[in-house]
């Protein structure tokens, strides 16, 4: 179980960082060009969902109510994003421009603060950078 804790605090921070980091999307898109960027964050997120999430190690990735709260905030402004933005343009790097899309970002990077503070994180993130 604890390896399986470490690596999907592992995914849920590279999920977060590419969410958090424009120029890391358009790395992203440039590696796998067939890839929707936004689609594929978006699917890789879900599984942190706080309301959504049943599963037992749940508790043990998203440390505490914190955490939740701004996944919840994060979740909320990638809903609004794939509700408002045209399909055709909302790629990279065309998505860099839409206000929902900054809004992503906001959100992701006050998920990781969060994260940063808390001791769970601490290995987990010195690991990463």
């Amino acid at each position: 179980m604890q390896k399986l804790v470490q690596n999907l605090r592992l995914h849920l921070v590279d999920a977060l960082v590419y969410l958090s980091d424009f120029e890391a999307q358009y790395q992203y898109k440039r590696a796998v060009p067939s890839v929707h960027i936004p689609a594929e964050l978006y699917e890789q997120m879900r599984q942190f969902h706080p309301e959504k999430s049943q599963r037992t190690w749940y508790k043990d990735v998203v440390p505490n109510k914190y955490v939740s709260e701004s996944l919840l905030i994060l979740f909320n402004a990638l809903d609004t994003h794939f509700q408002t933005s045209s399909k055709k343009r909302s790629d990279v790097p065309a998505v860099f421009e839409y206000e929902s899309w900054k809004g992503v970002r906001v959100a992701s990077s006050q998920v990781l603060v969060e994260l940063y503070q808390t001791t769970e994180y601490q290995e987990t993130l010195g690991f990463y950078w």
